[in-house]
């Protein structure tokens, strides 16, 4: 398969024939027994062991963590067995886990290992979830929570909260690649492999100042649009939950609570910091 300099198509092609050959390899697997979203974990994880294997150990522990703290119970729903205090100790959802650990990526590395796993926990997610994210947001806002809980923390709020100056630079760019996943998976297409796009959609939402030059913006953006508020909602949801577990020891408890409540109802709980 080439990684470089051919075409795309071909590329993706060869991908896909790698993918249904290690599928039927299961044993006692059907083709049709992985859902979509366990082909494309798949995929990229084919892809980065043939593209960047210095990096595919990595990728390997976090899945192995995850799949390891939800094996004996369904995401989001309490233990079975008791804790010291009686009460249930509930399982941490492997989305979860996986945000964890892409958050103590170091920033240097983001680069090297890529968007895929940079936001591999977000394409774990279905578009039912990212709405769902949106309308809890609706539901803090009634229930009289800051309005921050809507906005773009560390672009629009930081609440004194000090991010080194190299990682706001890049922050767009984050947002951006949040952003075609999130598009991607409202729209159910890849905006990742689409063609050169005009600028569009949510520029203005954040400011005429964020420019849309990769392939897929336009497309992704217009996606969340097309699905309204509790969309943008969701997408501004991921984006804080994310700043939150990145600068987890820098940002106050209460605004902590805030930016991953969201998460917490619709998704899970969070691993506790280590």
């Amino acid at each position: 398969m080439p990684t470089d300099g051919g075409d795309g198509t071909d590329s993706g092609r060869a991908l896909d024939g790698v993918v249904r050959d290690a599928l039927a390899g299961l044993t006692g697997a059907a083709p049709g027994d992985l859902d979509a979203v366990d082909a494309r974990s798949l995929g990229m994880g084919i892809r980065l062991g043939l593209e960047r294997p210095d990096r595919a150990r990595e990728v390997l522990g976090a899945l192995d963590d995850a799949a390891r703290g939800a094996r004996d119970a369904p995401a989001g729903v309490a233990d079975a067995s008791d804790g010291l205090d009686g009460a249930a100790t509930p399982s941490i959802p492997v989305a979860s886990s996986l945000l964890a650990r892409a958050a103590a990526i170091r920033p240097s590395d983001w680069e090297t290992v890529g968007p895929d796993v940079v936001f591999g926990w977000v394409a774990r997610l279905t578009a039912a979830q990212i709405l769902h994210l949106g309308r809890v947001v609706g539901d803090m806002l009634a229930a009289g929570a800051s309005t921050n809980v809507e906005l773009g923390f560390g672009f629009v709020w930081t609440d004194g909260v000090r991010i080194p100056r190299p990682e706001l630079d890049v922050m767009l760019q984050e947002f951006t690649e949040l952003e075609i996943t999130v598009g991607g998976i409202l729209d159910g297409n890849d905006y990742r492999t689409a063609a050169q796009p005009t600028r569009g959609g949510l520029a203005s939402w954040f400011g005429d100042w964020i420019p849309r030059a990769r392939p897929g913006e336009s497309q992704a953006a217009a996606a969340v649009e097309r699905k309204g508020v509790p969309a943008r909602r969701g997408l501004v949801a991921l984006w804080n939950v994310w700043i939150a577990m990145r600068y987890r020891r820098l940002i106050p408890p209460p605004t902590f609570e805030l930016l991953v409540q969201p998460w917490v109802t619709a998704i899970g709980p969070l691993p506790d910091p280590t």
